[in-house]
């Protein structure tokens, strides 16, 4: 019998999750998605490992599986706000990113957003996407 915590996850799952986010927080990414493959895998509707693979997936600019894990949050949750929002951020990044690459003055996202990560000090994909798409003082509507 596994233990369960009081919000269903069982305890073996949760214990993946935390230590694939601290591997995420120190910038190994490919190592949090491991524990947090083998966190789904025990907790199949566990919304935030899903939430936390989508936004490793999204910082390795694979946006395409970012998306799909976005949408396994939303499907288990639909009213989970941070995967709603990331989702919508991603397919902004693939729209900007189809536009951009015809203009040869415009460094490309993927690269971009490697190159904002050595220097931003390790904010989150939120704040390179604010960083790298808009221009000073604009507001973004959805």
């Amino acid at each position: 019998m596994m233990a369960l915590s009081e919000n269903g996850i069982p305890l073996e799952a949760q214990y993946l999750y935390r230590h694939a986010l601290d591997l995420s927080t120190e910038g190994k990414k490919e190592s949090a998605l491991k524990y947090l493959s083998m966190a789904v895998c025990i907790a199949p509707r566990f919304c935030n490992a899903y939430n936390a693979m989508g936004n490793c997936l999204d910082e390795l600019g694979r946006f395409g599986a970012a998306i799909k894990k976005y949408e396994k949050v939303l499907e288990i949750n639909p009213f989970h706000a941070e995967a709603r929002l990331k989702r919508a951020l991603v397919l902004k990044k693939i729209e900007w990113a189809g536009e951009l690459e015809g203009d040869s003055a415009t460094v490309k996202v993927q690269e971009n957003e490697k190159s904002m990560r050595k220097t931003d000090g390790g904010f989150g994909s939120g704040q390179i996407f604010r960083s790298t798409f808009l221009p000073a003082g604009e507001m973004m509507h959805f």
